[in-house]
């Protein structure tokens, strides 16, 4: 999950909880782009419902300055989630976490998710599992 890369987005939103989210199957994850940039790294990856190609979920992730303007935008103008990552905060169809120095953000867009929120809680909750038993699995 963690590499000299940053941190792969597909590990961190698989497949199947992406498709648990859109309540419907999507197809593999797309690699949207992988930057480094002269503040940090940010990676993102995209599912794409396989019904309805309008239906989707995508996912950001980001270390260091990168992370630090990402956390600070979503806690200014979302709202926080108590219990997921170090912090992490809703904001209309995203959700950001901090897990350590690492930052990921979860879009979910689809008209047919009748609890948004919801679901996005839930992608951040699995998200911050998986880069919590990254971060403690022995080297």
């Amino acid at each position: 999950m963690l590499d000299d890369q940053g941190t792969d987005p597909a590990k961190v939103v698989t497949t199947e909880g992406a498709s648990i989210a859109l309540g419907e199957t999507v197809g593999p994850a797309k690699q949207l782009f992988e930057e480094p940039l002269p503040v940090g790294r940010m990676r993102g990856c995209q599912y794409v419902a396989t019904a309805d190609r309008h239906a989707s979920v995508s996912v950001f992730t980001a270390d260091r300055d990168v992370m630090k303007l990402l956390m600070r935008v979503n806690k200014r103008t979302g709202s926080a989630v108590p219990g997921v990552g170090d912090q992490a905060y809703l904001r209309g169809d995203s959700i950001a976490l901090l897990r350590g120095e690492v930052v990921v953000s979860i879009r979910l867009q689809s008209r047919r998710v009748p609890d948004r929120p919801a679901a996005l809680s839930r992608l951040a909750a699995a998200a911050d599992r998986r880069l919590a038993a990254a971060t403690e699995a022995p080297a």
